[in-house]
Parts: C-alpha cells; sequence; structure tokens
C-alpha cells in the first residue's frame, strides 16, 4: 500500500511559474494509470489504484510557499534555478498566482493517489525451486 501525489499537485503554482522564467519550479508526478501499469510491469499482481482532489486554501503566496518549505516539499526536477529567485521574479508569480484567487483565498491543488497490489504466488518447478522472475535479460 501506498500514497504518493499525481499531476494535478501544485497545478496553479505550476501555472503562475510558467511564465516567469525558463526554470522548473514545481515537482512532476505520475498519473495512476502510469503506476498501475509499472506495478504490473514490475511483478506484481492486481494493482488498485484510486485519487482524490484536496484544495487547501492561503491568504496569500507567500503563505503557499511557507506551508511546502515546512513539509519539507523541495523541487527536485532538472531544469530548476539553481539560486534564488529575483525581486521581479518574485513579483510576477504573485501576479500570476492571483488569477486563481476565489472567494478571497488563494488554492493549492493536491491531487493524492492511494494504491495497492499484491506479491504474486510464488511459482515453483517441479522439484520444487522457486522460479525468480527478472524484469531484464542476463
Amino acid at each position: 500500500m501506498f500514497s504518493t501525489f499525481g499531476p494535478d499537485t501544485l497545478k496553479e503554482l505550476r501555472s503562475a511559474f510558467h511564465s516567469v522564467d525558463e526554470h522548473r519550479h514545481v515537482n512532476r508526478f505520475a498519473d495512476m494509470h502510469d503506476i498501475g501499469d509499472m506495478l504490473k510491469a514490475s511483478g506484481f499482481a492486481a494493482p488498485v489504484m484510486d485519487m482524490e482532489i484536496i484544495t487547501l486554501t492561503y491568504d496569500n503566496v507567500k503563505a503557499v510557499m511557507q506551508d511546502l518549505r515546512s513539509i519539507g516539499a523541495h523541487n527536485a526536477t532538472a531544469g530548476r534555478g539553481q539560486g534564488m529567485m529575483g525581486k521581479a521574479a518574485w513579483l510576477a508569480l504573485q501576479e500570476n498566482y492571483e488569477r486563481f484567487r476565489k472567494n478571497g483565498k488563494l488554492p493549492a491543488t493536491f491531487e493524492v493517489i492511494y494504491g495497492h497490489a499484491w506479491k504474486p504466488k510464488s511459482r515453483v518447478t517441479a522439484d520444487g525451486a522457486h522460479i525468480i522472475q527478472t524484469p531484464f535479460k542476463l
């Protein structure tokens, strides 16, 4: 059993950063269907996947960023910026994020994927030896 984030996680923040600069600022996450396919390809049986959308709301972009920092979220993408964001970029981010404001609050969407799969029953040869399949050829 596991949970992970899906591709719609932080979609507002990703969109707001889109025109700020050429760097990637938000991690990318796999779709639940792709994760299910990967489980099957790795030898797991009967994967079951589900997802839910959770939207948190904030007063401003700084509060969004502080909350992400407090849960230990880090940008681990290739193509991320190596330095601090400048004042102009920060102001552009804030302006871009404002278009998502509803009822006085800024949303931050989290797509949470839940999954489980089973280890298939061990196969054995006629003499009782276990058959181990590898995902690669030796």
